[in-house]
């Protein structure tokens, strides 16, 4: 069989294989194949998640330790990670490899299930795998970074959902391999070692009758063809050995590439089997074919039973002999007969004639074709040697008969008659009562030295042995005389050591160690002590007992001279008359050196003479020499009834407390950390929570907040409207941020004053604070004309805001720098949020900026009007030209960093943390356009000039074709792998991409190292293009490749291919729609938006509208419409029928009223120019400025 014809059956056999299985699984169901899957993937994943939740830890507190809380998130991800790990381990361990099995086996998989897409669904699980072994490893590692409890829980929610949303990607896979899993599990048990017949022939011969004749098989037998679709196996017993009996699906005679899957099992049995072949045929021609269409179809197939015995059965001889045919159909089954290999045998499966005789000869067939080949075997040396039997031959001519000895003759033979008989034990037993009442006497046969011992009790054995095994009668004396030679030897010296004879140096050495020991077990017991002491109170350090000799005792052991303190210490006792006085009574000390500043007590010995009462001048001594004189609690109350009242106010604010049985307001105690109430009961499991916080508790929580008690704020609730917005969760870490901000700054709350979080990024997050010496300042440099006139600036007792900007110690140290230092040079431009300040410390460090009241992007997008857009684009435009003259790309522009207010009808651009300068440092001549200059600001598209076009613009297309002839030439070689080479040639191009997905331009995408300021003017296209189609973000791609996928569809693949070329990329796609030409902008825009439209755009008469007709067509440009109907289908976004109406019915009613045709063609046209593939056709900054949809405005 050659490479093409398996590879046509191949991918026949596939297609049959699932149009038969499907309606299998699906018969008694009435869910849908794609829906039951998909809950199935879902159960899957949702299993794993559950079993998480149940196995490990759920309690956990942001005043944990760090590192306790970042090994309780890990271990839920590891967790994770190992429960996917195990259940794909068991998916792919369960199936089979089909390397590993018998050809046969293999075939038939190969046949049922196509074996690539087999390997395929495996590999894909296999992959799977790997990736959330890699999202845990990656996860793990930045968990162990996380400062707090909120970003480790981040992650961890983050590692979750990217490998639950692997695992719900497996969908089409685990279908799949599902159905080839119940398919496999009702397949027959075939051995393929085993002995075999294996009945094959044309449909409606009378294969599935002769099976059910001579096996316990039940298959079902019919009147009409192809009964039969599967391998059937019976079961039979023949000279005592196993045989199995195959029933086949009928064949027709048909080239093997126009076979399907049914008879492609037989064809992969038949090759693949060692087996007895059993070809019926039906002489009667009552099967539908005739003799010779059944001899033609013999020989077809006759190649496959090459080393095996076969046998051609006529079958129905009931109705139609051999002997009945005619003489043009004998000669047909005679060729057929003409080989001296293939026997003829006969039967009838309705009068079963012949059944047996026919099953008899093949296996008697098989057996000798079995150990014919054995015996032609290269192992069978090794096994005859020991199966051969010797047979002694004839020496000479003499008979040699048995001899029997002449006693043996004369020795009568046993009978029961005879009363001269022997005895027997039989006879003994009858005499004696018969069986169950005559005990056998085995002693009686003993051979003893004496009759008598006979009946003597023997001792039991014991591992073969008994007592008389041990047992010697000169133990005693061989015992003795070994005691007596031990004496000797030990009075000699024989036993004797000269290594156990120390010397005193070792001697010393001994005692030195045994020393060192004891020591050590001294310090161990002392260790443990005070581990004992630390569990227990804690004695303050003036309420213990000192001691003058524990003193001295300490300094004698520490080698210390104590005489002369002790002396010291006895004669300051004595000049304070405490010697001999109140010996029971503590004495205190005091230290007069002059040198020494700390004065400690000291209890000094006192004699036991000195026995005295207590004397009056005792009582009047504190109980404590450092006791207060004074009654600290009612001092500063003055009179007796401030203090009667104070009283009265204390026993009322107990009542709170004692209310809640609680000792006092500092009691936290929990009496039942379980209470029987909210632990009984049955609760399903799902999102109920009876401790979530309803719409009533998060307003407590903003009111809590909103005074800013904890920060020490004056704030309105005006003031701190983004917190306020917050969940519950979130507001209080950022609340915790702000917090921390006061405490790593020193001086921070003296200058500012924190009443706002105004937003978070990776590497920074921005506040929004009151600047309390702003008036102590001149503040001209930093505020412009508008913003000093305003009243908020000219009374100093109005609160003055600022955006103070914490960057985080993440960052990189020259980025910070980079960023104040584009800040620093953009002072003068009122379009962009300067930098007032910036200070540091220690790690922290932090940037002053005005603050500029905005509005949220989100908010308003959909339903401003044109006049807004164009105040929005003209700010935008303003800024970055005042800031693209500075040469400064800013590589970030978005709506979030664009602050737009729509009272002021004004913006200012911030956000410069991925600024950067232009190169000045050459072009790197990767790409085909040429460095900007004046003229050009943008440069210019060299493969637009004929005239320096060279042999180096092409190379990018030929090396591509190299790839694909490459990649073709792997697919049709397989002793290579299929698909691309590994092996990189091209040299390694590093590019920024910096930016934010869904706002970068081709050249950044397509990594072009030579980028421009018109990078930025993409994204404000963007941004328009977001107004006008009232979709945000409009480009929503994972990666680069997505985004290029997106921008392919849109504009079609043959101008990105040229884009692709401008930069030195080539560009492949496979995909069925991007392989046309692009969408009109304009068509687009009114399939997503059409309420901004005053009338169809294929009824404008401006300019290249003028080209689009009616049903969506364009002139100039191929637009696919059948293919693109809506660009949630371009962009890879799910938009079922229920959604878009909803969103239909919402849009109708917020954008009822159109924009003017004029204003909308103009802000399309921008959109175009500013969204141009090729960078060095953008319009600029400037040049936006001028153009016909923002000429004139503001002006």
């Amino acid at each position: 069989m050659d490479a093409d014809t398996l590879r046509s059956y191949l991918t026949q056999a596939r297609v049959e294989t699932v149009n038969r299985l499907i309606p299998i699984l699906y018969a008694q169901s009435n869910t849908s194949p794609d829906k039951y899957w998909m809950s199935f993937n879902k159960r899957k994943f949702m299993v794993v998640l559950s079993k998480t939740q149940r196995k490990t830890p759920t309690v956990i507190h942001k005043n944990f330790k760090i590192s306790r809380i970042r090994s309780f998130y890990m271990r839920k991800v590891k967790f994770t990670q190992e429960c996917f790990n195990e259940k794909l381990d068991a998916i792919l361990g369960e199936f089979p490899m089909l390397d590993n099995l018998h050809p046969f086996l293999s075939s038939l998989m190969n046949v049922l299930y196509d074996k690539n897409h087999y390997k395929l669904a495996l590999g894909q699980l296999n992959t799977a795998r790997h990736l959330i072994d890699q999202v845990s490893k990656d996860y793990i590692r930045l968990m162990k970074f996380g400062d707090s409890l909120y970003r480790c829980k981040q992650l961890k929610r983050a590692a979750m959902g990217r490998m639950a949303t692997v695992m719900r990607r497996q969908k089409d896979p685990l279908a799949y391999l599902e159905q080839v899993r119940q398919h496999i599990a009702r397949l027959p048990s075939i051995d393929p070692t085993t002995r075999t017949m294996l009945i094959c022939g044309y449909p409606n011969v009378g294969k599935s009758s002769f099976i059910n004749k001579i096996t316990r098989a039940d298959v079902d037998v019919q009147p009409y063809a192809f009964t039969t679709k599967s391998l059937f196996v019976g079961h039979m017993d023949y000279k005592y050995l196993r045989w199995q009996v195959i029933d086949t699906p009928g064949i027709l005679d048909h080239p093997l590439e126009e076979m399907n899957t049914i008879e492609m099992q037989s064809i992969t049995a038949m090759a693949h089997l060692r087996s007895a072949i059993l070809y019926f045929m039906d002489l009667s021609e009552q099967c539908g074919y005739t003799v010779e269409a059944q001899c033609k179809l013999f020989s077809s197939i006759k190649p496959l039973f090459a080393n095996k015995p076969v046998s051609i059965v006529f079958n129905k001889i009931d109705v139609a002999t051999f002997d009945d045919l005619t003489d043009e159909k004998k000669m047909a089954v005679q060729e057929v007969l003409a080989d001296g290999d293939v026997k003829k045998l006969q039967l009838s499966c309705m009068s079963e004639e012949g059944i047996m005789d026919v099953r008899n000869q093949v296996c008697e067939t098989l057996l000798a074709h079995r150990v014919d080949t054995k015996m032609r075997g290269s192992k069978i040396n090794s096994v005859v040697n020991r199966i051969h039997v010797a047979q002694p031959k004839p020496r000479d001519d003499v008979e040699r008969t048995a001899q029997v000895p002449d006693i043996v003759k004369q020795r009568k033979g046993y009978d029961k008659e005879d009363p001269q008989r022997k005895t027997l034990e039989r006879d003994i037993e009858e005499a004696n009562g018969g069986t169950g009442v005559y005990s056998v006497d085995l002693h009686k046969n003993y051979l003893l030295e004496n009759d008598d011992w006979k009946k003597d009790t023997m001792p039991e054995f014991l591992n073969g042995h008994n007592v008389a095994d041990f047992v010697d009668p000169d133990i005693e004396e061989k015992l003795e005389a070994l005691e007596r030679e031990e004496d000797k030897l030990e009075a000699d010296g024989f036993y004797n050591s000269d290594e156990e004879i120390l010397d005193s140096e070792e001697e010393e050495t001994r005692s030195n160690a045994q020393a060192i020991r004891e020591e050590n077990n001294l310090i161990k017991l002392k260790s443990q002590d005070q581990t004992r002491k630390k569990k227990n109170a804690m004695m303050p350090r003036t309420r213990q007992t000192r001691t003058l000799d524990d003193m001295t005792a300490d300094l004698t052991a520490k080698g210390i001279d104590a005489s002369k303190i002790e002396d010291r210490a006895m004669s300051l006792a004595k000049a304070k008359g405490l010697v001999g006085k109140r010996k029971h009574d503590d004495v205190e000390m005091k230290e007069v050196d002059e040198d020494s500043e700390d004065a400690e007590g000291m209890e000094v010995d006192q004699d036991k003479a000195s026995k005295k009462s207590k004397g009056v001048a005792a009582a009047d001594k504190p109980l404590h020499p450092r006791a207060p004189k004074k009654n600290r609690a009612v001092e500063g109350l003055g009179s007796r009834a401030n203090e009667e009242q104070a009283k009265k106010y204390r026993a009322l604010a107990s009542r709170e407390p004692a209310r809640h049985s609680k000792a006092s307001e500092s009691d936290r105690h929990i009496q039942t950390a379980r209470p029987k109430w909210m632990m009984s009961g049955k609760r399903k499991m799902g999102t109920n929570d009876r401790h979530a916080y309803n719409d009533t508790h998060a307003h407590d929580d903003v009111q809590e907040y909103s005074s800013g008690s904890e920060l020490g704020l004056d704030a309105d609730e005006e003031d701190c409207q983004e917190l306020r917005r917050l969940p519950r969760e979130e507001r209080l870490h950022a609340i915790d941020d702000m917090c921390d901000l006061y405490k790593s700054v020193d001086g921070f709350g003296e200058n500012y004053k924190l009443v706002d979080k105004l937003g978070e990024g990776t590497f920074s997050a921005v506040y929004k604070a009151i600047d309390l010496k702003h008036h102590d300042y001149d503040n001209k440099y930093w505020f412009t004309k508008e913003q000093t006139d305003t009243r908020q600036l000219q009374h100093r007792d109005r609160k003055v805001y600022v955006a103070l900007k914490r960057i985080y110690q993440t960052s990189c140290p020259l980025r910070i720098q980079n960023e104040l230092e584009l800040l620093h040079s953009l002072r003068r431009s009122k379009w962009v949020s300067t930098m007032i300040s910036a200070f540091r410390h220690k790690d922290q460090v932090v940037a002053v900026m005005p603050y500029h009241p905005n509005n949220d992007f989100r908010e308003y997008y959909r339903h401003v009007d044109y006049k807004t857009v164009k105040k929005y684009f003209k700010s935008l435009f303003k800024a970055l030209r005042d800031v693209h003259r500075m040469d400064i790309l800013h590589r970030d522009i978005k709506p979030a960093n664009f602050l737009f207010s729509l009272q002021d009808q004004k913006g200012v651009l911030c956000d410069f943390g991925l600024a950067q300068y232009t190169l000045d440092d050459g072009w790197h001549g990767h790409c085909h356009h040429t460095q900007p200059s004046r003229e050009h600001p943008h440069g210019q598209n060299k493969l637009a000039m004929k005239d320096i076009r060279s042999e180096k613009d092409t190379r990018a297309v030929e090396r591509t074709a190299d790839v694909v002839r490459e990649a073709d030439r792997r697919m049709n070689d397989p002793k290579l792998p299929v698909g691309y080479s590994t092996d990189e040639k091209r040299p390694i191009v590093r590019a920024n991409r910096a930016g934010t997905r869904g706002f970068r331009a081709p050249e950044v995408l397509l990594k072009c190292q030579d980028q421009t300021t018109a990078i930025d003017m993409w994204s404000a296209g963007v941004i328009l293009l977001s107004f006008l189609s009232r979709r945000f973000p409009f480009f929503n791609s994972n990666d680069d490749n997505e985004a290029l996928v997106e921008l392919t569809t849109i504009y079609g693949l043959k101008r990105m291919i040229k884009c692709g070329e401008i930069h030195n990329r080539s560009i492949l796609s496979n995909i069925p729609h991007v392989q046309h030409g692009g969408k009109h902008l304009h068509l687009l825009l009114y399939q997503l938006n059409p309420f901004i439209f005053p009338r169809p755009p294929s009824a404008w008469h401006h300019g290249d509208v003028q080209g689009l007709r009616g049903d969506g067509k364009d002139n100039s440009e191929t637009v696919m419409d059948t293919e693109n109907t809506n660009i949630f289908a371009l962009c890879n976004q799910p938009f079922e029928k229920e959604i878009g109406e909803n969103l239909f019915n919402s849009f109708n009613q917020q954008f009822a009223k159109p924009w003017p045709e004029l204003e909308l063609y103009h802000a399309i046209d921008l959109c175009k120019k500013l969204m141009h593939l090729d960078c060095t056709k953008r319009l600029n900054a400037q040049q936006a400025l001028m153009h016909p949809f923002l000429y004139g405005v503001g002006s």
